[in-house]
This record gives structure tokens, C-alpha cells and sequence, in this order.
């Protein structure tokens, strides 16, 4: 989640202004917007209400024709719709209200919501966001099926499998006693003028034992032989503690494998956060978090998607005659990509950017690198031709007879 969630990520539009709108209203929600679709993965679905409000936004963009910074929302008389932070609801309720074609999108309503006039919940299209995990996997299922529903197995066993194990240490920690006894009757310890059955006596010692308290046992030994030799090894009264068969490494190795696997059920490889235990090498887990973050591409464009046709569309349709389309698109470099990038702003930048085909601007801000403002270029140009001069006029001063 943390890396959806702070994953960069850029407008493609052809209008730098409807894209910069587009780009600044998204961001005010996204920190809140991602982990709230992301809880789709549980349930299969998530049913969110989009909030609005009308600002008089303060945003600019660079105007690519003359490259000079403009307002984004020109008008100061007229408001502009956009998004107030969403509201999610509990899955449990939920269900999707779909046109008489049975198809497309009505919006939503909660039966376990009702309103003040005791009438149920119903959220319009326009201010429904129905997320949906593998509604094509699912042959168009609008509730979709959790991510997690695939580690459900190893899920559950891991949790027996805990409570097993602690039984198992309670058991070794706090044994039960195995006590011996003859046959017959024998003294109440507590009141030897009665007589008791032997078995109570060993369980009264058996119980003090336990309590930590310490116990007389008689040295007395069964005869077994037919000459009244005493048999070692075979006493008419002893007490011994019961141990487990001390494998708990074996719950230990179990759990390490229901966690592994709970892991790969949810598309995280689990050497790309464990390191296997350590005894992989360095680079080997750095392949396996480069396929971690692989694997998050396809987490990525499932958030996108959503977003791309279910939330900017009617925002931009709010506000401007006739938009063109614009998309978000995240980001993926990796680090190496990143470590490219600035080598080749380096270079860029040593030159005259507009001789290349590369656009700068963009990649620099893909890389979390600064990007100097027209007049701030010209001014380190006149600063550098300044030091030039007083550089020939040093060397000329030094060689004047």
C-alpha cells in the first residue's frame, strides 16, 4: 500500500491546463483516495461516496506555447467544482443498483443505512464510486472476489496452528505429574489418624507439586523375584513430571510456510521482504524487491483504471466545455532508471536542452530533481559568462609585464 500510495505519478492530457486542474484536484484526495480503494481487496468490492466542494483554486501550469505560468482556473467570479475527501461505507449492506439493461451503473444503496425519513440509503452515479477487484475474472461480478480470499486457507491454519503451538509451550512451561501408587490404603497426610485410598494421596502429592511445594516420596520397591530380592527401578510410589515431545521447531517451521505462502498469495514475494532468513545474497534480493515492485504495475493500473473512468471524466465535465480525455499514469522507474535520469540531466543541462529530444522538464520531474524557471537559467548564464571574464582578466593581469 505504501508504495501505491507515494508511487509518482503524472497527467497525460493534450491540454496543459485541463491536465494541471485535473493533476492538482487529484492530489489534494490521493493520499486518502488510494488506501480507501485499496480496501477492495478485502471484501471484493468497496462501495465509496464522492464528497465535492467549490473552490476558487490558486493553481498554475506553464503554458508550452510562450512557457510562461498561467492560472489554472482563470475567473475569480465563477467557483470550481472539485473533490472533497471521499466517504467510504461498510461492504456489509452494499449493493449495486444497475439500469434496466442490467448492465451499466446506477449507483448504489445500503440496507443497513437508513436516512432520517427511515427510508434506506440510495447514492447516485454521480456520487457513487463502486470499486471492484477482478470484475473480469469474475465474468463481470460487480463484487468481485478478495485478494486476500486466495490466502484464506494458509490464513486459517496459521492461526490454529499459533494456538496449537502456544498449548504445546504451556504444556512444557506447566507439565501435568504422572503419580505411582500401590494398591491399598495409607495415612491422610493431613490427618494421619484416617485412612485413605492410596490414589488420593498421590494426587493430593501430585497437586503440591506442582504448587512448588515439596513432596516425601517412600523408597519402598515392588518384590518381583521369587528369592525377595528387591527389583530397582520398579517403586510402589513416585512422581515425575510428563514432557511434550519438544518439537516445537516443527510448529515453528510450519508457520514460517503458512507465512510464505500468504505472502505469495497476495502477490508479494516473500524473499523481497525476508531475505529467505537471511541467507540469500544482496543482489539476489534486490532481484526479488524489483519483482515485488514488478508485480505492483498491475496493482497500479487497477487503481488507475478506476480513477481514468470513474472519477476524472465527471470532474473535468463539471468545469470546461467539452475536455479533452486526461488520464493518470503512474510512474514506474526503478532505482536504476531513476540513477539514469539524473546522468542524463546532467548532461542535458551541460548543453543546449532544445538540441535534444528529450523532454527535460518531464523527466526531471519524474525524478524528484528541481527545474529552473526561464528567468533563473538566464540569470546563472550571466553569471556564468561574469566569472568567465573575470577569470581572462585575472590571467591577463597575471602575465602583464
Amino acid at each position: 500500500l505504501a508504495m501505491l500510495v507515494n508511487a509518482p505519478w503524472h497527467m497525460e492530457c493534450e491540454d496543459p491546463q485541463v491536465a494541471a486542474f485535473a493533476d492538482n484536484a487529484l492530489r489534494a484526495i490521493h493520499s486518502r483516495l488510494v488506501p480507501q480503494m485499496f480496501m477492495a481487496l478485502e471484501w471484493g468490492y468497496q462501495p465509496i461516496i464522492k464528497r465535492f466542494k467549490l473552490v476558487t483554486p490558486q493553481w498554475t501550469f506553464e503554458d508550452p506555447e510562450d512557457e510562461q505560468t498561467k492560472p489554472v482556473w482563470p475567473t475569480k467570479d465563477v467557483k470550481a467544482v472539485t473533490w472533497d475527501n471521499f466517504r467510504t461505507l461498510d461492504p456489509e449492506g452494499a449493493e449495486v443498483v444497475l439500469k434496466s439493461d442490467k448492465k451499466t451503473f446506477k449507483g448504489f444503496k445500503h440496507t443497513l443505512i437508513t436516512k432520517a425519513d427511515g427510508t434506506e440509503l440510495v447514492v447516485p452515479a454521480s456520487h457513487a464510486l463502486w470499486v471492484t477487484y477482478g470484475f473480469d475474472h469474475n465474468f463481470s461480478d460487480w463484487y468481485g472476489y478478495p485478494l486476500i480470499g486466495h490466502a484464506f486457507r494458509y490464513w486459517w491454519s496459521y492461526w490454529y496452528q499459533w494456538l496449537l503451538a502456544d498449548r504445546h509451550m504451556e504444556q512444557d512451561a506447566d507439565p501435568p505429574v504422572k503419580a505411582s501408587y500401590p494398591p491399598g490404603m495409607s495415612p491422610d497426610p493431613e490427618n494421619p489418624s484416617r485412612q485413605i485410598p492410596n490414589i488420593d494421596v498421590a494426587l493430593l502429592a501430585g497437586q503440591q507439586l506442582r504448587n512448588g511445594s515439596t513432596v516425601a516420596v517412600p523408597s519402598d520397591y515392588y518384590e518381583v523375584d521369587t528369592t525377595g530380592n528387591l527389583a530397582r527401578g520398579a517403586r510402589k510410589w513416585d512422581l515425575e513430571f510428563i514432557r511434550g515431545g519438544e518439537n516445537i521447531k516443527a510448529f515453528h517451521e510450519s508457520i514460517k510456510y503458512l507465512d510464505m505462502m500468504k505472502l505469495r498469495c497476495v502477490l508479494v514475494p516473500d524473499q523481497a521482504l525476508a531475505g529467505a532468513a537471511g541467507w540469500l545474497a544482496g543482489n539476489v534480493v534486490s532481484e526479488y524487491r524489483t519483482a515485488m515492485q514488478e508485480s505492483q504495475v498491475l496493482m497500479s493500473e487497477w487503481l488507475d483504471q478506476h480513477i481514468n473512468d470513474y472519477l476524472i471524466p465527471d470532474l473535468l465535465a463539471q468545469n470546461f466545455v467539452d475536455p479533452p480525455e486526461c488520464r493518470k499514469v503512474t510512474d514506474r522507474f526503478r532505482e536504476q532508471d531513476v540513477e539514469l535520469g539524473h546522468r542524463l540531466l546532467e548532461i542535458v543541462t551541460a548543453s543546449d536542452p532544445s538540441s535534444t529530444q528529450i523532454d527535460y522538464r518531464q523527466l526531471s520531474q519524474r525524478s524528484d530533481m528541481p527545474v529552473l524557471t526561464p528567468e533563473e537559467v538566464e540569470e546563472a548564464r550571466r553569471e556564468g559568462e561574469e566569472r568567465q571574464q573575470k577569470e581572462v582578466e585575472m590571467r591577463s593581469a597575471a602575465t602583464a609585464p
